[in-house]
């Protein structure tokens, strides 16, 4: 299980070129950017029962591969504000649809199987 972490943050969008150039990024910067195509689908029931227990359930498409994600609820004490730390559990997968079957190796398999 790995750990997403995850920091929001808010900006005008004529602000976002200057952030990138801003001096305190440069020691991050080691290659130049690149640009990919990502298609992501959430997946939830009818009434939002995985939303309302904080689980997220995606499969997503870069290039030709396809990733399924379950993502549990926020870890309490770890997020707050724009912070989000959550647990994360990703397999790639053959194409475009879910595998059931990898939702019992998570703690939220109970939740996936309804």
């Amino acid at each position: 299980m790995a750990t997403e972490t995850e920091l929001k943050l808010r900006i005008a969008p004529d602000a976002a070129a200057s952030i990138v150039r801003h001096p305190a990024l440069k020691p991050f910067k080691r290659a130049p950017a690149r640009a990919s195509q990502l298609t992501s689908t959430y997946f939830d029931t009818a009434d939002g029962a995985l939303a309302a227990a904080g689980v997220a359930l995606r499969l997503r498409r870069d290039g030709r591969q396809w990733i399924q994600t379950v993502k549990g609820p926020a870890t309490r004490g770890a997020s707050g504000g724009g912070l989000s730390a959550r647990p994360e559990f990703e397999w790639p997968v053959s194409g475009p649809r879910l595998d059931p079957l990898r939702f019992a190796a998570t703690p939220f398999r109970r939740t996936l199987g309804k």
